[in-house]
């Protein structure tokens, strides 16, 4: 992000007791978009593992230590056929807590991973439960449940979890979102097809923020 709208003072600290490993399609790394990084950035309990490089398959335990916590079930999030709704009630049914390995990249990407990787293939898949469109507006989004990355961590830690911790994930996301979009030009913001009204940085002269109302078109899918 341009500096005079970045966000790392902004990230909160999070104590999350639900071990979260984000599988990390090497090429988002570079990507300005990418939200799986905020995301551990904010929560202490979390690490990244790239996908997509030979070391994946050449470095020990990536990623058949994920599913070696005796402390815990690891579970995948992902959206697929075989995917159980998260809930209460489906977690109840483990006796260890759950350690959340969320797949991130494009939608291509991040399918592939678990049908891909042996190990990952043993374990329960879980995806989310119907919610409120996606907020992320800086990508086009080409599947009808597809959502940032971050948010559906902050969704699914809102369930295991609690809804504290969703609503601090959310909350930086929502600032995130807004100051990339506010550095972007209107013809560019036009493409997008955005429609929202949100509290949008202007960043003046003396590099001091305001914030104002601004409205776009948005045919986001969710």
């Amino acid at each position: 992000m341009r500096s005079e709208v970045c966000i790392c003072d902004l990230i909160p600290v999070i104590h999350n007791e639900t071990p979260l490993t984000v599988l990390m399609h090497h090429r988002e790394a570079y990507k300005t978009t990418n939200t799986a990084r905020i995301a551990c950035l904010a929560l202490e309990n979390s690490s990244i593992h790239f996908r997509g490089l030979p070391q994946w398959k050449t470095i020990p335990g990536l990623p058949t230590e994920l599913i070696r916590d005796f402390d815990h079930q690891p579970i995948l999030l992902t959206l697929s056929d075989r995917s159980a709704v998260l809930s209460k009630d489906w977690l109840a049914r483990f006796e260890k807590p759950v350690h959340l390995i969320v797949p991130d990249g494009n939608w291509r990407q991040a399918n592939k991973m678990g049908k891909r990787e042996p190990e990952l293939k043993s374990i329960p898949w879980v995806k989310l439960p119907p919610g409120p469109p996606s907020r992320y507006r800086l990508r086009h989004e080409h599947h009808p449940e597809g959502m940032s990355t971050l948010e559906a961590i902050a969704r699914a830690l809102g369930i295991i979890e609690s809804p504290e911790i969703q609503r601090q994930l959310e909350d930086i996301f929502e600032t995130m979102v807004a100051r990339t979009l506010s550095t972007r030009p209107p013809m560019r913001q036009t493409a997008l097809n955005l429609n929202y009204t949100s509290e949008m940085p202007i960043i003046q002269p003396d590099g001091m923020a305001e914030t104002q109302a601004t409205s776009r078109d948005s045919d986001h899918a969710g």
